[in-house]
């Protein structure tokens, strides 16, 4: 699953998910961990084919979907993989049901 969609403290790690298909309704679901790469998680023990997992997304205040960074020493800027609307850009990677 995708880093931000795990919550780890004292008491170990935590996911949320969805109990009607939308992220108004959740549960706290207890897992285990595995390997972390590349913004992803492992999830070893405490979910079944098909939980929905809410990731959410953090955006300071005044960010708005398509808004860009100024970029490193050198950089050209950075941009949002959203577009101006919001909208994912099509064939764009979406969340879905653990399988």
């Amino acid at each position: 699953v995708p880093s931000q969609a795990v919550t780890t403290n004292n008491n170990g790690s935590s996911v949320q998910l969805s109990t009607d298909g939308t992220v108004d309704h959740t549960e706290s679901r207890t897992v285990t961990t595995g390997i972390t790469a590349s913004g992803m998680v492992q999830i070893t023990a405490g979910l079944n084919a098909g939980d929905k997992v809410v990731v959410t997304q953090f955006r300071p205040p005044g960010l708005t979907g398509g808004q860009g960074g100024q970029g490193g020493a050198g950089g050209q800027g950075g941009q949002s993989p959203q577009s101006p609307t919001g909208q994912l850009p099509a064939g764009a990677p979406t969340g879905g049901p653990v399988s």
